[in-house]
């Protein structure tokens, strides 16, 4: 009999060859030429070339507003989740939750009272802080009496009498820049996990399922990661460019350390200085130019990528911004689905 574990691991291993080894590798690098670039407008500082990483301040998620959250400890699960999500990333760094807790009141203060930058705010070290904020978590259970059919076959099929457990956990993930304490993105957090249960051998209906609770906040904030990995995803710098039979392949300055994957989508981006005829007064604007595929091609602190895409009218340069971009996979589209059908049926 063919086991649901095969199937899985058999889809798995055609989409690894479907996003990571169709059209990205690069056979002989030495093959391609040189290719001269136009240098950026806004070039790069040699501290930002440095790629340091990007330090991150996660706040413990506060559950005392509901009784259900705190009973099941579920702001700890949430914090763990969130901690866990954000620390995949090679290229961030999370700040030791010993040294975090001593903050904390203080940058809720600064939040609630809007402090300017540098005001009352010690963390002057880190870039940004992450707040989970839990905006509701249930628990509801429906009874669903015994039920029988007979199929076409003239077989005999009975449902027994059961509870369906239902838990829902819903929230937002604020993401400050420090130490300005401004909010730069908002990303809502919400699942549902589901359970039946046959009510001949225990009878009474459970109340409150923590673990059940705990899933579906543990699920919410996974479901929210990719929001969340596209703001804090790595960013690097255009820094070369080759050329073969008309085609051309840019070198970037992320790599294996930041966590670059063969198959990663990346956005580059030139940044311009308008000059507003008017008023004189000068700003700068980004402008997509290009998306590219990293390739095979990948090492410590930089790989080359193939150019998919170019913005007609524009063109890269040596120094734009390079930014990894991600996007759901059919896991995450699965999980959607099972979301609307568990509130269907809850």
């Amino acid at each position: 009999m063919f086991k649901s574990s095969n199937f899985t691991a058999l889809i798995g291993s055609m989409l690894v060859l479907l996003f990571t080894g169709c059209g990205t590798a690069i056979g002989n690098l030495s093959a391609y030429k040189p290719h001269q670039l136009e240098r950026a407008e806004l070039m790069p500082s040699q501290k930002a070339l440095a790629g340091q990483k990007l330090k991150v301040v996660v706040m413990s998620v506060e559950d005392d507003s509901f009784k259900i959250a705190k009973q099941a400890n579920l702001g700890k699960a949430l914090t763990r989740m969130l901690e866990s999500e954000i620390g995949r990333d090679q290229s961030i760094e999370i700040l030791d939750r010993s040294a975090t807790v001593k903050f904390e009141n203080e940058i809720k203060l600064g939040e609630m009272n809007g402090a300017d930058e540098g005001e009352n705010i010690l963390l002057d070290s880190a870039d940004y802080l992450v707040v989970g904020e839990l905006k509701n978590a249930s628990f509801t259970s429906r009874f669903v009496e015994r039920s029988s059919w007979v199929d076409k076959k003239g077989y005999k099929h009975v449902i027994p009498a059961h509870y369906i457990y239902t838990a829902e956990v819903d929230g937002q993930l604020k993401i400050f820049e420090l130490p300005s304490m401004k909010i730069k993105k908002v990303i809502g957090f919400s699942d549902n996990k589901q359970r039946n249960e046959d009510s001949r051998f225990l009878g009474n209906r459970v109340y409150v399922d923590n673990g059940l609770v705990n899933k579906a906040g543990e699920d919410a904030i996974h479901s929210a990661r990719i929001e969340l990995k596209n703001f804090l995803a790595p960013k690097g710098y255009l820094i070369g460019a080759r050329s073969l039979d008309g085609e051309r392949i840019i070198k970037i300055s992320l790599g294996l350390n930041n966590g670059i994957k063969e198959g990663d989508n990346i956005v580059i981006t030139t940044k311009k200085t308008i000059i507003d005829q008017l008023t004189e007064s000068s700003t700068i604007e980004v402008y997509k130019v290009a998306e590219a595929t990293v390739s095979d091609k990948i090492q410590a602190k930089s790989a080359w990528a193939r150019l998919s895409m170019e913005v007609p009218g524009e063109m890269v340069h040596l120094g734009d911004d390079v930014k990894v971009v991600y996007s759901k996979g059919f896991m995450d589209y699965v999980n959607d689905a099972g979301k609307v059908a568990n509130s269907m049926g809850k």
